[in-house]
Protein backbone atom coordinates (compact mmCIF):
# COMPACT_ATOMS: atom_id res chain seq x y z
CA UNK A 1 0.00 0.00 0.00
CA UNK A 2 3.11 2.66 1.13
CA UNK A 3 3.86 2.13 -2.60
CA UNK A 4 0.51 3.21 -4.28
CA UNK A 5 0.66 6.34 -2.21
CA UNK A 6 4.23 6.89 -3.41
CA UNK A 7 3.08 6.30 -7.37
CA UNK A 8 -0.11 8.76 -6.34
CA UNK A 9 2.39 11.36 -5.10
CA UNK A 10 4.91 11.06 -8.31
CA UNK A 11 1.54 11.82 -10.61
CA UNK A 12 -0.02 14.45 -8.70
CA UNK A 13 3.60 16.14 -8.88
CA UNK A 14 4.30 15.60 -12.48
CA UNK A 15 0.87 16.85 -13.08
CA UNK A 16 1.65 20.14 -11.04
CA UNK A 17 4.59 20.40 -13.09
CA UNK A 18 3.61 19.85 -16.26
CA UNK A 19 -0.29 21.42 -16.62
CA UNK A 20 -2.46 18.54 -14.70
CA UNK A 21 -5.61 19.63 -16.48
CA UNK A 22 -6.64 19.40 -20.62
CA UNK A 23 -5.15 18.17 -23.64
CA UNK A 24 -1.48 18.87 -23.70
CA UNK A 25 2.34 17.53 -24.53
CA UNK A 26 3.58 15.20 -21.29
CA UNK A 27 7.17 14.67 -20.57
CA UNK A 28 8.89 11.15 -21.39
CA UNK A 29 8.75 10.61 -17.56
CA UNK A 30 5.44 11.27 -16.77
CA UNK A 31 3.90 8.90 -19.45
CA UNK A 32 6.29 6.30 -18.34
CA UNK A 33 4.45 6.75 -15.09
CA UNK A 34 1.35 5.78 -16.50
CA UNK A 35 -0.85 2.92 -17.61
CA UNK A 36 -1.89 2.18 -21.43
CA UNK A 37 -5.50 3.70 -20.28
CA UNK A 38 -4.31 6.98 -19.94
CA UNK A 39 -6.94 9.76 -21.34
CA UNK A 40 -7.01 13.16 -21.85
CA UNK A 41 -9.67 15.62 -20.61
CA UNK A 42 -11.38 18.55 -22.82
CA UNK A 43 -9.51 21.64 -22.31
CA UNK A 44 -10.42 23.51 -19.00
CA UNK A 45 -12.51 26.87 -19.56
CA UNK A 46 -11.99 30.67 -19.04
CA UNK A 47 -10.70 32.09 -15.70
CA UNK A 48 -13.15 33.55 -13.72
CA UNK A 49 -13.64 35.95 -10.84
CA UNK A 50 -16.46 34.03 -9.24
CA UNK A 51 -19.43 31.81 -9.68
CA UNK A 52 -19.51 28.19 -10.95
CA UNK A 53 -16.41 26.95 -12.60
CA UNK A 54 -16.95 23.32 -13.05
CA UNK A 55 -19.89 20.39 -13.41
CA UNK A 56 -18.84 16.90 -14.44
CA UNK A 57 -22.26 15.96 -14.07
CA UNK A 58 -23.60 12.68 -11.98
CA UNK A 59 -21.16 10.31 -13.78
CA UNK A 60 -19.83 7.50 -11.86
CA UNK A 61 -15.79 7.01 -11.06
CA UNK A 62 -13.84 5.03 -9.14
CA UNK A 63 -12.20 7.08 -6.87
CA UNK A 64 -13.16 6.26 -3.06
CA UNK A 65 -10.69 8.34 -0.97
CA UNK A 66 -8.60 11.70 -1.07
CA UNK A 67 -4.92 11.17 -1.32
CA UNK A 68 -3.26 14.46 -1.62
CA UNK A 69 -3.68 18.03 -1.73
CA UNK A 70 -0.41 19.94 -3.46
CA UNK A 71 -0.17 23.14 -4.67
CA UNK A 72 2.70 24.59 -6.46
CA UNK A 73 3.34 28.12 -8.53
CA UNK A 74 3.01 27.12 -12.31
CA UNK A 75 3.30 29.64 -15.57
CA UNK A 76 1.36 32.90 -14.60
CA UNK A 77 0.07 31.78 -11.23
CA UNK A 78 -0.72 28.74 -8.93
CA UNK A 79 -2.01 25.42 -9.65
CA UNK A 80 -3.77 23.33 -6.79
CA UNK A 81 -4.61 20.07 -7.69
CA UNK A 82 -7.02 17.47 -5.64
CA UNK A 83 -5.57 13.85 -5.70
CA UNK A 84 -8.00 10.93 -5.55
CA UNK A 85 -7.04 7.30 -4.62
CA UNK A 86 -9.39 3.54 -4.93
CA UNK A 87 -10.57 1.65 -2.00
CA UNK A 88 -7.74 -0.45 -2.73
CA UNK A 89 -5.07 2.21 -2.48
CA UNK A 90 -3.94 2.34 -5.80
CA UNK A 91 -4.29 5.99 -7.23
CA UNK A 92 -7.93 6.18 -9.16
CA UNK A 93 -8.52 6.46 -13.19
CA UNK A 94 -11.97 8.23 -12.87
CA UNK A 95 -12.76 11.42 -10.89
CA UNK A 96 -16.94 11.05 -11.70
CA UNK A 97 -18.97 14.20 -10.70
CA UNK A 98 -17.59 16.86 -9.45
CA UNK A 99 -18.66 20.50 -8.89
CA UNK A 100 -16.49 23.67 -8.42
CA UNK A 101 -17.76 26.76 -7.20
CA UNK A 102 -15.47 30.23 -6.61
CA UNK A 103 -17.16 31.55 -3.27
CA UNK A 104 -15.46 35.02 -3.68
CA UNK A 105 -17.00 37.07 -1.13
CA UNK A 106 -15.23 33.47 1.34
CA UNK A 107 -11.95 33.95 -0.54
CA UNK A 108 -12.74 29.98 -1.21
CA UNK A 109 -12.94 28.00 -4.33
CA UNK A 110 -14.84 25.25 -3.17
CA UNK A 111 -14.83 21.38 -5.24
CA UNK A 112 -17.54 19.27 -4.04
CA UNK A 113 -16.54 15.98 -4.56
CA UNK A 114 -18.18 12.59 -6.15
CA UNK A 115 -20.39 11.13 -3.59
CA UNK A 116 -18.46 7.77 -3.77
CA UNK A 117 -15.77 9.68 -2.11
CA UNK A 118 -16.23 8.99 2.03
CA UNK A 119 -12.55 9.09 3.33
CA UNK A 120 -9.95 11.18 2.87
CA UNK A 121 -5.84 9.96 3.94
CA UNK A 122 -5.30 13.95 4.56
CA UNK A 123 -7.14 16.30 6.53
CA UNK A 124 -5.66 19.71 5.12
CA UNK A 125 -2.50 21.19 4.24
CA UNK A 126 -0.85 25.13 3.92
CA UNK A 127 1.26 26.58 1.05
CA UNK A 128 3.62 28.91 0.24
CA UNK A 129 2.14 30.19 -3.15
CA UNK A 130 0.81 33.55 -4.47
CA UNK A 131 -2.86 33.08 -4.37
CA UNK A 132 -3.03 29.29 -2.62
CA UNK A 133 -3.08 29.71 0.91
CA UNK A 134 -4.16 26.42 2.71
CA UNK A 135 -6.65 24.11 1.84
CA UNK A 136 -9.10 21.60 3.63
CA UNK A 137 -11.44 18.47 3.27
CA UNK A 138 -14.75 18.99 5.37
CA UNK A 139 -17.67 16.92 5.83
CA UNK A 140 -21.26 18.81 5.16
CA UNK A 141 -24.14 18.46 7.27
CA UNK A 142 -27.00 16.95 6.06
CA UNK A 143 -25.51 14.09 3.86
CA UNK A 144 -24.31 16.40 1.64
CA UNK A 145 -20.75 14.75 1.32
CA UNK A 146 -16.87 15.64 1.25
CA UNK A 147 -16.09 19.09 -0.13
CA UNK A 148 -12.26 20.52 -0.45
CA UNK A 149 -12.21 24.41 0.78
CA UNK A 150 -9.03 26.02 -1.05
CA UNK A 151 -8.44 29.38 0.43
CA UNK A 152 -6.82 32.11 -1.00
CA UNK A 153 -4.54 34.90 0.22
CA UNK A 154 -4.71 37.35 -3.08
CA UNK A 155 -6.92 38.64 -5.42
CA UNK A 156 -7.22 36.13 -8.32
CA UNK A 157 -9.69 34.79 -10.97
CA UNK A 158 -9.65 30.68 -11.39
CA UNK A 159 -10.54 27.80 -13.68
CA UNK A 160 -11.05 24.08 -12.84
CA UNK A 161 -10.89 20.71 -14.25
CA UNK A 162 -10.63 16.88 -14.46
CA UNK A 163 -8.14 14.58 -15.56
CA UNK A 164 -8.25 10.85 -15.65
CA UNK A 165 -5.71 8.16 -15.38
CA UNK A 166 -4.71 9.65 -12.67
CA UNK A 167 -8.28 11.08 -11.69
CA UNK A 168 -7.06 14.46 -10.80
CA UNK A 169 -9.23 17.90 -9.82
CA UNK A 170 -7.01 20.93 -10.66
CA UNK A 171 -7.85 24.40 -9.95
CA UNK A 172 -5.60 27.30 -11.65
CA UNK A 173 -5.17 30.61 -10.41
CA UNK A 174 -3.80 34.21 -11.99
CA UNK A 175 -3.98 37.28 -10.90
CA UNK A 176 -6.93 39.33 -11.72
CA UNK A 177 -10.74 40.34 -10.44
CA UNK A 178 -11.66 42.75 -7.70
CA UNK A 179 -10.26 42.91 -4.45
CA UNK A 180 -10.50 40.29 -1.61
CA UNK A 181 -11.97 42.20 1.17
CA UNK A 182 -13.38 39.04 3.36
CA UNK A 183 -11.26 36.43 5.53
CA UNK A 184 -12.10 33.70 6.94
CA UNK A 185 -10.66 33.54 10.65
CA UNK A 186 -8.52 30.32 11.42
CA UNK A 187 -7.13 29.21 14.44
CA UNK A 188 -6.35 25.66 16.23
CA UNK A 189 -9.09 23.40 14.91
CA UNK A 190 -11.95 25.76 14.19
CA UNK A 191 -12.57 27.79 11.03
CA UNK A 192 -15.15 30.82 10.71
CA UNK A 193 -16.19 31.76 6.98
CA UNK A 194 -19.61 34.04 8.19
CA UNK A 195 -19.62 36.55 9.32
CA UNK A 196 -16.06 37.54 7.94
CA UNK A 197 -13.68 38.86 9.85
CA UNK A 198 -13.55 42.99 10.69
CA UNK A 199 -17.19 42.87 9.12
CA UNK A 200 -20.97 45.12 9.79
CA UNK A 201 -23.80 42.70 10.28
CA UNK A 202 -26.84 42.52 11.98
CA UNK A 203 -29.66 39.87 13.58
CA UNK A 204 -29.98 37.31 13.13
CA UNK A 205 -26.49 36.50 13.44
CA UNK A 206 -25.40 33.76 11.21
CA UNK A 207 -22.07 31.83 11.70
CA UNK A 208 -20.86 29.60 9.54
CA UNK A 209 -17.95 27.45 9.07
CA UNK A 210 -16.06 23.43 10.04
CA UNK A 211 -14.62 22.80 13.29
CA UNK A 212 -12.65 19.79 14.46
CA UNK A 213 -13.38 20.50 18.10
CA UNK A 214 -13.70 17.60 21.05
CA UNK A 215 -16.40 15.17 19.88
CA UNK A 216 -17.48 17.72 17.36
CA UNK A 217 -18.90 20.44 19.80
CA UNK A 218 -18.65 24.20 19.29
CA UNK A 219 -19.53 27.24 20.94
CA UNK A 220 -20.14 30.69 20.08
CA UNK A 221 -20.44 34.08 22.36
CA UNK A 222 -20.72 37.14 21.90
CA UNK A 223 -18.85 39.71 23.94
CA UNK A 224 -19.24 43.44 24.53
CA UNK A 225 -16.61 45.16 27.06
CA UNK A 226 -15.08 41.89 28.03
CA UNK A 227 -19.01 40.50 29.00
CA UNK A 228 -20.77 37.58 27.37
CA UNK A 229 -23.94 38.96 26.15
CA UNK A 230 -25.54 36.05 24.48
CA UNK A 231 -24.19 32.28 23.33
CA UNK A 232 -24.98 29.82 20.73
CA UNK A 233 -24.01 25.70 19.88
CA UNK A 234 -23.57 23.51 17.58
CA UNK A 235 -22.26 19.87 16.32
CA UNK A 236 -19.93 19.59 13.51
CA UNK A 237 -20.66 17.39 11.19
CA UNK A 238 -17.42 14.99 11.97
CA UNK A 239 -14.68 15.86 13.93
CA UNK A 240 -12.59 12.57 14.04
CA UNK A 241 -12.00 11.97 10.28
CA UNK A 242 -11.71 15.55 9.16
CA UNK A 243 -13.20 18.81 9.11
CA UNK A 244 -16.73 18.74 9.81
CA UNK A 245 -19.32 21.76 8.48
CA UNK A 246 -21.18 23.70 11.52
CA UNK A 247 -23.55 26.47 11.80
CA UNK A 248 -25.85 28.24 13.97
CA UNK A 249 -27.32 31.39 14.80
CA UNK A 250 -27.53 34.60 17.56
CA UNK A 251 -31.31 35.58 17.17
CA UNK A 252 -30.53 38.92 19.28
CA UNK A 253 -27.59 40.45 21.45
CA UNK A 254 -25.76 43.77 22.00
CA UNK A 255 -25.46 46.38 19.40
CA UNK A 256 -22.15 48.46 18.22
CA UNK A 257 -18.92 47.10 17.98
CA UNK A 258 -18.84 43.38 19.63
CA UNK A 259 -16.12 40.22 19.72
CA UNK A 260 -17.95 37.18 18.16
CA UNK A 261 -15.64 34.41 19.74
CA UNK A 262 -15.80 30.65 18.40
CA UNK A 263 -14.38 27.19 19.15
CA UNK A 264 -14.33 25.29 22.37
CA UNK A 265 -13.48 25.37 26.32
CA UNK A 266 -10.94 23.11 27.07
CA UNK A 267 -11.73 19.59 29.02
CA UNK A 268 -8.63 20.23 30.66
CA UNK A 269 -8.61 23.88 32.47
CA UNK A 270 -11.55 25.55 30.78
CA UNK A 271 -9.68 28.10 28.87
CA UNK A 272 -11.57 28.88 25.68
CA UNK A 273 -9.44 28.34 22.38
CA UNK A 274 -10.89 29.15 19.10
CA UNK A 275 -10.96 32.80 17.43
CA UNK A 276 -12.39 36.12 17.58
CA UNK A 277 -13.84 38.10 15.13
CA UNK A 278 -14.36 42.17 15.72
CA UNK A 279 -17.96 42.99 14.58
CA UNK A 280 -20.09 46.35 14.19
CA UNK A 281 -23.54 44.81 15.12
CA UNK A 282 -26.27 47.18 13.07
Amino acid sequence: MRGHGLRGRVLVAAALLSGGCGSRSRPASEVAARDTTTRSAPAPGPFLESGALLDTGAGAGDATQVSSLVAASAPGGDRFVVGLSRADGFPATRVGGVAVEFLRDQRVVRIRLPKEVLATAITDNAFVGTFADRAYVVRGLDDTGLWVDLHLRAAAVARASVQSSPALIVVELQSGGSMLTAWPSVAGNIVVLKPPREGRVSYPLEITGYARTFEANVEAELRQSGVVKARARATAADYASTWGEFRMQIAEGPHGPVELWAGEHSAKDGSAQGVTVSLGVE
